[in-house]
């Protein structure tokens, strides 16, 4: 529970101008604007084990040598606040001006983006039309406040504890809003990966690892798809590596999936692209193989 903080100012700060779905609240500044692409004109809808990217663009009345946010979760009339999680407990580390880094103290009128990129928690529960309400503090006075409706979704595929989430991973073998993938051993597994970097790559290796009674099992390549580069898209058109950081990628995944894989029921699947040792992408899915 404790990491679903930030989770949860996400979740309210995804909300596009439009009062049908938010509102204010009765203390604290409203934000400028919010960008994401999460939210329809009814409600936000995340999906636990998902990656949310925005930026929330606001500005303060006075200067703030600190800010931090506080998020409530209101069920059936009363707020249960989420506890603080390490790290994500400070919004001034997260504040740019024009793209550039400013941070605090915040300077009156200047007009801030403060920028969040974290993956939805997989302990946070499943919801319908839930209200949740995010505040920033400067100490114990509340300075930014707004409340919305949201919905929490599962997801088959969730982010690894070490190394970057993907944006966003749709297959035809895993419906939108399961928990699962249904997998045959022989046919193809397909899957559009999308996803950017943090660095330039030059070259980018698959690796998937399949956890069987409690331990990861490499599961071999297969020579022609485990080069990750060959299979990078953006905006339609093969790119290949090196990887260009902020740039937007598909990664297509088109691999027969080897018979010789051990059939399992509800496993966890990992797949890793990588550089070297070092592990740029990584996801995990659940699935049944047959």
């Amino acid at each position: 529970m404790a990491s679903t903080k930030l989770l949860l100012i996400v979740l309210i700060c995804l909300i596009p101008s439009a009062f049908s779905f938010w509102s204010g609240c009765p203390n604290g500044r409203l934000p400028l604007n919010v960008r994401s692409d999460l939210c329809n004109s009814e409600r936000c809808v995340v999906t636990r084990g998902e990656r949310i990217i925005m930026e929330i663009t606001l500005d303060f009345l006075e200067a703030h040598p600190t800010l931090r946010p506080r998020a409530t979760m209101f069920f059936l009339g009363v707020g249960i606040q989420v506890p603080d999680v390490p790290g994500h407990d400070d919004v001034c580390p997260h504040l740019f001006s024009d793209g550039v880094f400013q941070g605090c103290p915040t300077t009156p009128a200047r007009v801030y983006d403060w920028v969040i990129d974290m993956t939805v928690p997989a302990t946070l529960p499943a919801f319908q039309n839930g209200r949740m309400r995010v505040e920033i503090l400067d100490g114990t006075r509340v300075v930014s406040c707004f409340e919305a409706v949201v919905q929490s979704a599962f997801s088959f595929w969730t982010s690894c504890a070490v190394g970057r989430a993907p944006i966003s991973v749709t297959s035809p073998q895993c419906e939108s809003g399961s928990q699962r993938c249904v997998l045959t051993r022989g046919d193809p597994l397909q899957m559009d990966i999308t996803m950017d970097f943090l660095e330039s790559h030059p070259a980018l290796i698959t690796r998937v690892t399949m956890l069987v009674l409690g331990i990861w099992i490499n599961i071999p390549n297969i020579p022609e798809y485990e080069n990750v580069c060959q299979f990078l898209y953006s905006d339609g058109v093969l790119t290949g590596c090196p990887t260009v950081p902020g740039t937007i990628y598909t990664w297509k995944m088109n691999v027969n999936i080897p018979t010789s894989v051990p059939a399992v029921q509800n496993g966890r699947i990992r797949l890793e692209a990588m550089d070297g040792n070092n592990i740029a992408t990584c996801f995990e899915i659940i699935g049944t193989l047959f």
